[in-house]
């Protein structure tokens, strides 16, 4: 069992319930993985830019570099509109692309390289991930969602970011994730590597890697336990 990017949405006290139901629903020996930011590796990278920026002084990239991993801890917490103060950076001309790739992996290739900007599913291009159509049902599911969204956003231009699922309600770090998933009763806790797991056969599944490179998807803290 595999959950991506989803327990950093969650309050900790909901994380915990829902880390309870996966290894309720697990069979005996059976493995969850869990992938989420990791709060230590963003809140290092946030102290090293600001020393960086103390001892060397600031100009254009290392002005990006150190906003940038500010905003990697905090942004997703507090924003009240869809995209944040990430957004507003994102359109400026001092984007340093390397570092965008060093901390958000192929999350942010479309301002890396706009030949990889993904298309979005929408109801006039009802498809599934493999290209193939989707059915009539699907499409009007998608059709009446947009219709429902937009008048939504017009009463409450807020709801954007609850909408999209764009809020952090809590950040992990190897010792607090290993301590929900001990305290939801699973066992032989381990950090792994985004190619690295106790699933059988992990490697024909590849759900972490990049399509363009030796690396992971997005930088994340991976880590599995055991019913």
């Amino acid at each position: 069992m595999y959950s991506f990017h989803v327990f950093e949405h969650l309050s900790y006290e909901e994380g915990i319930h829902a880390l309870r139901e996966l290894h309720r629903v697990l069979k005996p020996g059976g493995i969850c993985r869990i992938s989420t930011p990791d709060l230590e590796f963003f809140a290092r990278e946030y102290v090293q830019q600001l020393d960086v920026l103390d001892q060397e002084g600031t100009d254009a990239r290392q002005d990006f570099r150190y906003e940038w991993s500010c905003l990697n801890v905090i942004d997703q917490a507090v924003r009240k509109k869809s995209g944040g103060r990430m957004a507003e950076v994102l359109r400026a001309n001092n984007v340093d692309k390397t570092y965008l790739k060093y901390l958000n992996g192929d999350s942010l290739n479309f301002v890396v390289d706009p030949n990889h900007k993904q298309s979005m599913d929408s109801p006039r291009r009802p498809t599934y991930f493999d290209g193939s159509p989707a059915p009539l049902v699907f499409r009007m599911q998608k059709l009446v969602w947009a219709v429902v969204r937009r008048v939504l956003l017009r009463l409450s231009p807020g709801l954007d970011v609850e909408i999209q699922n764009e809020r952090n309600r809590w950040l992990y770090d190897r010792i607090s994730l290993a301590k929900v998933f001990k305290a939801a009763g699973f066992s032989e806790i381990a950090i792994q590597e985004y190619n690295t797991s106790q699933i059988e056969d992990w490697e024909r599944y590849d759900y972490d890697s990049s399509l363009f490179g030796k690396y992971p998807l997005e930088p994340s803290l991976f880590m599995e336990g055991k019913k």
